[in-house]
């Protein structure tokens, strides 16, 4: 969560991720060690555009106001309802 955005675990899950799949993946972390951001590319080897995806590990502090369990994602009448659910609506 952020503040204190301590990314840094998280980035090194998704950095194993990208591994486990056979993607290499650089770590870089920042704010002596406890920020962090994952950079992954791969390359098909042939010419032609480039496609980004750009995202985020860190979210917002839990609050009160929840009806929902917010870690557990939760779908109700074709709605998802947790943390994070619509927080990358342009991440491209």
């Amino acid at each position: 969560m952020n503040p204190p955005g301590k990314e840094a675990k998280i980035a090194e899950a998704v950095g194993h991720m990208f591994a486990d799949i056979g993607i290499e993946s650089k770590i870089h972390y920042l704010n002596g060690g406890e920020r962090a951001n994952v950079i992954a590319i791969l390359d098909s080897g042939k010419k032609g555009p480039i496609f980004v995806l750009n995202g985020h590990l860190d979210t917002v502090p839990i609050k009160d106001i929840w009806d929902h369990e917010p870690f557990k994602g939760e779908i109700v009448n074709s709605r998802l309802y947790g943390l994070g659910a619509a927080d990358m609506k342009g991440g491209g």
